[in-house]
Order: structure tokens, then C-alpha cells, then sequence
């Protein structure tokens, strides 16, 4: 997996696919963290106040992370037909039987 979150902004990018604006609030994530980095097996987090941190573990907050960029990369489902168009379709079908 190749990973970039930068909490500032908001922005998840896991294998190619960003997103931004995120709501990561609840993640915990420190608040010196600049940035994360990821490539497959290790990576390093990038603080605001210190030298970059190599690291060969994801960070707890990682997850959420990931379950933010998750529910963002659903598909929109498109609403179930309301009881109106249901009926709609219904007498239409019905003509093009007659």
C-alpha cells in the first residue's frame, strides 16, 4: 500500500486514489504531524517542530484515517424509486401493454 495522509488539509491518498477536505478530527492524530508517508513496508511521519521519523509500523490513528478515505471511495448508490414513481411506471408499463 502506498500511503500519504496530511491532516492539515484533510488529504488521504492510498494507492493513487486522493481525497480531500476529510473530516480526520476524531483520529487523534498529534498535532505536530506534518505529514505521513507509507510504501508498502515502511515509511516515515514528517513533524512540524522536529526531523522526520522513520517508522516501520502504521500509527494507531492510521486507522481512522483509512475509514475516513473508505466511506469517502463508497459509490453513491442512487435512491430506491419513491412510492409516486413506483405508480408511474406502473401505468406506463400497463400502456405499453394495451
Amino acid at each position: 500500500m502506498l500511503l500519504t495522509i496530511i491532516p492539515i488539509d484533510g488529504n488521504v491518498k492510498k494507492d493513487g486514489v486522493v481525497y480531500l477536505d476529510l473530516n480526520l478530527s476524531s483520529c487523534e492524530i498529534p498535532s505536530n504531524v506534518r505529514a505521513l508517508q507509507w510504501q508498502e513496508t515502511a515509511g516515515w511521519i514528517e513533524f512540524w517542530d522536529q526531523q522526520n521519523e522513520n517508522i516501520t509500523a502504521l500509527p494507531s490513528w492510521v486507522d481512522c484515517c483509512l475509514a475516513a478515505w473508505t466511506v469517502a471511495n463508497m459509490p453513491i448508490l442512487p435512491s430506491p424509486p419513491t412510492e409516486e414513481e413506483n405508480k408511474q411506471t406502473a401505468i406506463i408499463l400497463l400502456q405499453q401493454t394495451d
